[in-house]
């Protein structure tokens, strides 16, 4: 194996590795993103990934949704609503659903973006 292949085989080596320690996590458990103590001046985008509130087949407003007394429901995000392994939380193709998340964020924070 000559010198060129070898650099590219251990730059390769490099990537895949660096590639595969980095970890990725949920950060919503329960209808809840728990990001008080997220490091937002460092840059680092924070996937909103996880357990949402869900509500399918139906639309409802913020008002409606703090009225609710029927048990609370949490799907995988994200992931298609017709794709759930849950029978009770699968629809069909066309559908509709409400999705809700609560964000909990540092009492002081210049700027933050969805």
């Amino acid at each position: 194996m000559d010198v060129k292949h070898l650099s590219l085989t251990a730059l390769f080596l490099t990537i895949a590795i660096s590639c595969s320690q980095q970890k990725k996590w949920n950060v919503a458990n329960s209808g809840v993103a728990n990001l008080f103590a997220a490091d937002f001046a460092s840059g680092k985008i924070y996937e909103l990934n996880g357990e949402w509130e869900y509500h399918p087949g139906r639309l409802l407003d913020p008002n409606a949704m703090s009225q609710l007394t029927t048990e609370k429901k949490y799907a995988h995000v994200p992931q298609s609503f017709n794709s759930y392994e849950n029978p009770a939380l699968q629809l069909p193709e066309k559908a509709v659903a409400t999705y809700r998340l609560e964000i909990i964020l540092p009492p002081k924070i210049a700027t933050y973006t969805l």
